[in-house]
């Protein structure tokens, strides 16, 4: 899903707005006043939908298309207020058109509390619709991040109980002379920064499942190749020849990694006793060539002459152990697949290592990433501190990359909105920052607001900005 285009009139009664969006990155710029943050609050509340942003904005109608990518459509929301009445419609390719209306103001005289009113707002049929399409994710000014219905959630009595909370925190001696502005994104970083904790040990799970999957996997596949018969043929003459020893080395190293990469360290034990007798046969073998070289140095064969009994039991001693080596072979071809598989599931916790880190090697620290999904930071001194201890625009940084990634992930063509991107980002971060939220989604569109000259420094940037004030300043 892609937002083409927002149009608006009247907005606080004097604002009127035509914007079209790329399809990649687009910049809402202007100067303060020019509607920044209204325009993506409307957005939102169109999209998400929100019942607070619809209803508390004053303007006379708006209007967001979206392309569906998916089922190749064109859809368009429109809002409009007329009186006492918030009319929400919908239309939907060239079939689906819904439209439904509330009393604003009876609304608010009938139901006292927030969570009350979104709940009727919800049971709107043409909510429920628009909440069935993907939502936008949003990054606002206290920097937690929000999608759909609950952009209205969060502004219910569970916040007011938050504010109370920061209100006893200004009495804790850390917190002494703080304000509850700075107490409030202190709160709402950490719920964030909890919330990317636990989607990525979610993550770690999932692969976690998927090596359960192929260990299970490995089992038939060795069982299977137990029962499966072997064609004796020239290349089985070579496996134990002298000259085998640094391939056997190698097979070694490559077993014992693969059994344990599959959760099988248990096995690392019979691997090596298996490979130690292997050594000792190929020593076997090279006596036995020797000789047979010296006795018969023109390869004459004598039916007549008996086989030695030393040299036939190497003999069948090595045709007893060639099939057990054909199944290593089938075993390392097996975890090669299956290192392949779990390399491209672990290659969104390596972009989040590493474009975090691109942040913080200025300082000198990296982004550290255990097997279990636990986060930490590596200090300079080589030591290591758990994300709490992180500066605000370190934690924003952690935020922003992980919601960005493992929404790629899960959703491959969604949006993401970003009011003020530059919060709590020194000059040379800002300056990153874009090109950073691209690597770790490409597929995303972005809407930023922002008044940094650093975010939008790039020539090649300057082309996707929409300057709100030209349209409202410059008549």
């Amino acid at each position: 899903m892609k937002i083409t285009r927002f149009e608006a009139e009247r907005v606080h009664g004097y604002l009127n707005f035509d914007i079209k969006f790329f399809p990649g990155v687009t910049f809402l710029i202007g100067i303060n006043g020019s509607g920044k943050t209204t325009v993506l609050k409307l957005i939102l509340g169109l999209v998400s939908p929100s019942y607070v942003f619809l209803s508390k904005i004053e303007y006379s109608f708006c209007r967001v298309s979206l392309y569906d990518d998916q089922n190749k459509e064109i859809i368009i929301i429109e809002a409009s207020r007329n009186g006492g009445k918030l009319l929400l419609s919908i239309k939907k390719g060239k079939n689906l058109y819904i439209k439904n209306d509330i009393e604003i103001d009876s609304f608010y005289n009938k139901i006292q509390t927030l969570e009350e009113r979104t709940n009727e707002f919800e049971s709107l049929e043409v909510t429920s619709i628009i909440q069935s399409l993907s939502t936008p994710k949003f990054l606002g000014l206290d920097r937690r991040i929000r999608e759909g219905s609950v952009i209205d959630t969060d502004n219910s009595i569970k916040d007011k109980e938050l504010i109370k909370r920061l209100y006893l925190d200004k009495f804790h001696s850390n917190h002494r002379g703080k304000s509850l502005h700075d107490l409030l994104q202190t709160r709402s970083l950490d719920i964030s920064l909890n919330e990317v904790e636990t989607l990525i040990i979610s993550y770690i799970d999932k692969i976690k499942s998927k090596q359960i999957k192929t260990s299970e996997n490995f089992r038939q596949v060795i069982l299977q190749d137990a029962f499966k018969y072997l064609e004796y043929g020239p290349q089985n003459r070579s496996i134990l020849s002298p000259e085998s020893r640094p391939v056997f080395l190698k097979k070694q190293e490559i077993l014992n990694n693969a059994i344990n990469d599959l959760g099988l360290s248990y096995l690392e034990g019979s691997v090596n006793i298996f490979f130690e007798h292997i050594y000792k046969l190929l020593e076997k073998t090279h006596e036995v060539v020797n000789i047979n070289r010296n006795d018969n140095p023109k390869n004459e064969t004598n039916k007549n002459t008996p086989f030695p009994a030393e040299q036939l039991d190497i003999l069948i001693e090595f045709l007893y152990n060639s099939s057990k080596l054909q199944q290593i072979d089938t075993i390392i071809k097996f975890s090669q697949q299956y290192q392949e598989e779990i390399n491209k599931l672990r290659e969104p916790l390596q972009r989040l290592e590493s474009i975090v880190t691109n942040f913080l090697s200025e300082g000198k620290k990296k982004l550290i990433i255990d097997k279990d999904g636990e986060l930490t930071v590596e200090l300079p001194n080589g030591t290591r501190t758990d994300l709490g201890d992180l500066s605000s625009g370190e934690k924003q940084i952690i935020i922003m990359v992980a919601h960005l990634i493992f929404e790629e992930d899960q959703k491959p063509s969604g949006v993401f909105i970003i009011d003020e991107p530059e919060l709590s980002l020194h000059l040379a971060w800002q300056e990153l920052f874009v090109d950073s939220i691209m690597e770790a989604s490409p597929k995303t569109q972005f809407i930023l607001a922002t008044h940094s000259p650093a975010i939008i420094a790039k020539t090649s940037m300057q082309k996707f900005c929409q300057d709100l004030s030209y349209s409202n300043f410059n008549k």
